[in-house]
């Protein structure tokens, strides 16, 4: 055994074993001079590498910046080298002559002639397009399965925020009768009760401050019935009953119905060239209605309403622009939660009726707000239903 160990050791021996290692290891071997990159030596690593179809003996005496095409600024291997004496593990990317991409993992040292003087460099360069293949591929999957989990993670919250919707329709549909018989009796009575007051007492000799509180009550039960209203008016929202209708008629015959304050001019920008639309004409009236009365509200003293129609691929858009007092930044986020209408001191379920009606027809509203200058609501809706 010692014997054996002893060939080894021998110059000869070790020597002709490091040329049999160069000779057949998978990694191309070679000596290059560090002032212009000429080749002194290869393997048969370096032709394989860069796909070329020659010998190592045809490749001695060429010029590495000829033989495969830079992704990096030429020379830059040989000057961290020249720089540092030593480089290991650098990766590197380049295209062959054929034009194939190719990734390298790359040592590489400095060695000095003793006779000469000259300095040279060896590099061991290892093809690793393979393994930085499949890296690719796996973070091409990871970034997919990403995307499918954060796309199915948000299908479960749109789920559950529907089920919590539809949860929240179904006990509002169930206790709006009771309340509204319990809450209308006692509020007709008190109306009536103020009526007869009125009617009773000389307001004019009476006390300002009966005749203020009289109003202000008489107001209040008023405000109180319009939230029963609503609040049936929510639950009563049902599942559209889809006709071919013009919209430029919806919205002119939503106008024709509504008193217009004479301190606001309304124009129309409405294409005449749209298309028939799948709507339920009398659920997307309520939701016309919202919109302009909403505006009609912001706009106190004077004002414009601009209303215009469009069409975008198979998606039919409708905008309400006023020059009202705009939407304060803190109320933004809930304008389409219950109870919410441009009126700082009345509460309405208007703009969340609005928003259930357009998703029961598949479209989508939002809006656009200025403080001091105005808003703009934009509602979209499919030309055609496919149910």
């Amino acid at each position: 055994m010692d014997n054996i160990a002893g060939l080894f050791t021998k110059p000869e021996n070790i020597s002709s074993l490091y040329k049999r290692l160069i000779e057949f290891t998978g990694d191309a071997v070679y000596v290059y001079s560090i002032d212009d990159g000429k080749i002194l030596f290869t393997n048969k690593g370096l032709p394989r590498i860069l796909d070329l179809d020659s010998t190592p003996e045809e490749l001695t005496g060429k010029y590495l910046k000829d033989l495969f095409v830079y992704t990096e600024r030429p020379g830059t291997i040989r000057d961290l080298v020249r720089d540092s004496g030593e480089i290991h593990n650098y990766v590197y990317h380049f295209k062959t002559l054929k034009g194939d991409e190719k990734w390298v993992l790359h040592d590489s040292f400095i060695v000095e002639d003793k006779d000469t003087g000259g300095k040279f460099v060896e590099a061991v360069v290892k093809d690793i397009t393979e393994q930085k293949t499949v890296e690719a591929e796996l973070l091409k999957l990871k970034t997919n399965l990403e995307d499918e989990v954060n796309n199915k993670t948000q299908e479960l919250i749109n789920a559950y925020d529907k089920l919590r919707q539809a949860e929240k329709m179904a006990f509002v549909g169930k206790i709006s009768g009771t309340v509204a018989h319990e809450l209308r009796s006692p509020l007709s009575a008190i109306k009536n009760s103020i009526y007869i007051l009125k009617m009773k007492l000389d307001l004019e000799k009476c006390d300002p401050l009966v005749t203020k509180y009289l109003n202000l009550l008489e107001r209040e039960v008023d405000v109180s019935n319009n939230t029963i209203s609503n609040i049936l008016a929510y639950s009563r929202i049902k599942e559209p009953l889809f006709q071919k209708k013009n919209i430029n008629d919806v919205i002119r015959e939503t106008l024709n119905s509504l008193v217009r304050p004479e301190n606001i001019n309304i124009t129309w920008e409405l294409n005449p060239d749209l298309p028939e639309v799948d709507i339920d004409e009398e659920q997307i009236k309520i939701v016309f209605r919202n919109l302009i009365i909403n505006s009609f509200k912001a706009m106190i003293r004077t004002g414009d309403l601009r209303i215009s129609t469009s069409k975008e691929d198979h998606i039919i858009r409708i905008s309400f622009t006023d020059t009202g007092c705009g939407i304060e930044e803190e109320r933004r986020k809930g304008i389409f939660d219950h109870l919410f209408t441009v009126e700082k001191d009345i509460k309405g379920f208007g703009l969340s009726i609005s928003k259930l009606v357009i998703e029961k027809h598949r479209g989508s509203i939002g809006f656009e707000s200025e403080i001091g200058k105005g808003t703009t609501f934009v509602i979209k809706l499919p030309v055609e239903q496919k149910l």
